[in-house]
């Protein structure tokens, strides 16, 4: 294995085979050569110096509607062992990305993230068999890495596989639809308070009083890297500018006008959406009275169809509009509803098929 391998770990000296050594050793902050083992033998009472650190994007510098990076999750794995390490620490930064333009299903990439500007943190101390564990699941994750999916295996949720691998359990951090969001991790975080720990989870937790830096303590400077991987955001920034984000996230962008209609005799009005992908599709609907629905999911699920309803209360101010975030694609629906109660009261949206071909991201900097 290019003449590089001895056994895995840090701790008996051992190195990393080819480009992950070559990868890792870059990010360290102090240190140079192979990421290898201790001065001494890891014995049962080795004190805990090492140390996993879990970000959050969400809320920093640059996390408007048409930001480009709409919520973000990333680790931190910090070596204080190792003689090249101390006494200041190596840093090792990762975190997921998507391979390409379809982040419901897409070839996944672990890339640094040591550029990456940060809200909220929690930092757990680890074991030597702990940081081992880590370090070899983000080695591996590095080389092979596996499949993102925003609505399941995105940034956040391999943050806290991380955590896991390495004996920690994350505060909560997925939503009512069991989607992981760099957005709900945040405000766990920031209920439990800055300087304070969870008792049930452990781990010391901080807010960036910095919000201009990085992970790594140097200036926050903008990001090469496409918007992920919080879907509320995603969804919430194609509702207000939804050909800015197609485009960010390298999607066509295609708009519908649909007839007029009205709301029945009751005031109500129902979307139903067609041929829906339940692990594919995003939703966002702005009814035009100021009320918004923001789903991953339908509030009903047929066998091929989502619905979504609303009683209006108010006078329309604005057009009914229907955002459909999916694999290729960012469409908007729109549709001019009468003051009148005498119509339909639903309305039937087709999602179009997924286009060809995929479009790769650059590689992130």
């Amino acid at each position: 294995m290019n003449g590089s391998s001895v056994k895995v770990g840090r701790r008996g000296w051992a190195r990393l085979p080819g480009a992950a050594l070559a990868l890792l050793s870059s990010l360290a902050v102090i240190g140079v050569g192979a990421v290898s083992g201790p001065s001494r033998p890891a014995g049962a009472d080795e004190p805990l110096k090492d140390k996993l650190i879990v970000y959050t994007s969400y809320g920093a510098p640059g996390q408007s509607a048409t930001g480009t990076v709409v919520g973000h999750a990333y680790v931190d794995l910090v070596d204080h062992i190792h003689p090249n390490c101390q006494p200041k620490g190596c840093h090792y930064i990762y975190g997921k990305y998507p391979g390409g333009s379809w982040p419901f299903n897409t070839d996944g990439k672990i890339n640094p993230d040591n550029n990456s500007g940060w809200s909220w943190r929690i930092t757990y101390k680890l074991t030597v068999a702990q940081y081992e564990a880590a370090f070899r699941f983000i080695s591996d994750q590095i080389k092979n890495p596996s499949r993102y999916k925003v609505l399941s295996s995105n940034c956040m949720e391999w943050a806290a596989e991380v955590a896991a691998v390495a004996g920690k359990s994350m505060q909560p951090y997925k939503n009512a639809f069991g989607v992981p969001e760099p957005a709900i991790f945040r405000n766990s975080l920031e209920k439990i308070g800055s300087g304070w720990s969870p008792g049930d989870t452990g781990g010391t937790v901080l807010k960036n009083h910095n919000p201009g830096s990085s992970a790594s303590g140097a200036p926050d400077p903008p990001s090469a890297t496409p918007p992920c991987c919080d879907a509320d955001a995603i969804v919430r920034a194609a509702m207000n500018h939804p050909a800015t984000m197609a485009s960010q996230l390298g999607l066509r962008f295609t708009k519908l006008t649909l007839r007029t209609d009205h709301p029945d005799a009751n005031g109500t009005f129902r979307v139903i959406i067609n041929h829906p992908d339940q692990a594919g599709n995003m939703y966002g609907i702005i009814w035009g009275d100021g009320k918004r629905t923001i789903a991953e999911r339908s509030q009903t699920a047929g066998a091929a169809t989502y619905s979504f309803s609303h009683t209006y209360n108010s006078a329309m101010t604005g057009p009914l509009k229907v955002i459909i975030v999916e694999n290729g694609q960012i469409t908007q629906y729109v549709r001019t509803l009468g003051q009148t109660r005498r119509g339909s009261g639903h309305a039937e949206t087709d999602v179009e098929p997924t286009p060809p071909p995929q479009v790769m991201y650059p590689a992130a900097t």
